[in-house]
C-alpha cells in the first residue's frame, strides 16, 4: 500500500509540473505575438528557471559573459518565477537608463509587496506610478535633506554606539 501512495505522489507531482510547463509556454506564446522579447537561453527548469546555470566553479560574471557571447549583448533569464534582463553592452545600458527609464523604474508585482507592504503602500515596494513619484518627492525634499539629517545625526550615532556595545558584549 505504501508503494502505491508513493507512485500516486510522484504522478501528481509530474502532472503539476507538466501543467505548469504547458501554461507558461502558452502564456509566453501569447506574449510573443504582442511584443518582442529578448532571447532566452535554453534549459530553464520549472520553478527555479535558469538559477542552475549560475552555480558552479566559475564566478557569476564569467558565466553571464559566456551566455552573452553565445546569445548576444542583451538576453533574459528566469530567476525563479521572475524575468530578469541582462545587458552587457554600455550603449544598450545607456539606452535602458535614459530613453526607456520608465520601463525599468518599476518593480514586479509580488505577493510580499501586496501583503506586507499594505497593498503597495510601502515606499520601497511600491510600483512606479503617481503614488511612488509623490512619496519619492516628499522623502527627498523633506526627510533626506541635509538640515534634517544634521538634526537627526545624534540618533544615528547613539544607535551605532548601542550596536557596537552589544556586539562587543556578545564576544
Amino acid at each position: 500500500m505504501d508503494f502505491l501512495s508513493y507512485i500516486t505522489v510522484i504522478i501528481s507531482f509530474l502532472a503539476i509540473i507538466t501543467i505548469y510547463c504547458l501554461k507558461t509556454s502558452r502564456i509566453s506564446n501569447i506574449n510573443a505575438k504582442h511584443e518582442t522579447r529578448a532571447p532566452e537561453p535554453p534549459g530553464a527548469w520549472p520553478f527555479i528557471g535558469h538559477l542552475h546555470l549560475l552555480g558552479g566553479q566559475s564566478p557569476v560574471a564569467r558565466t553571464l559573459g559566456a551566455i552573452a557571447d553565445k546569445h548576444g549583448p542583451i538576453f533574459s533569464l528566469r530567476l525563479g518565477t521572475q524575468q530578469a534582463l541582462v545587458v552587457s553592452n554600455w550603449e544598450l545600458i545607456k539606452e535602458c537608463f535614459t530613453t526607456r527609464d520608465r520601463v525599468f523604474a518599476t518593480r514586479p508585482n509580488m505577493a510580499i509587496s501586496k501583503y506586507l507592504g499594505y497593498k503597495y503602500a510601502a515606499f520601497a515596494l511600491a510600483p512606479y506610478g503617481p503614488y511612488w513619484r509623490d512619496v519619492r518627492k516628499m522623502v527627498t525634499l523633506q526627510l533626506f535633506t541635509t538640515h534634517r539629517l544634521d538634526k537627526l545625526r545624534h540618533v544615528c550615532a547613539s544607535e551605532l554606539n548601542h550596536v557596537i556595545k552589544t556586539l562587543y558584549s556578545l564576544t
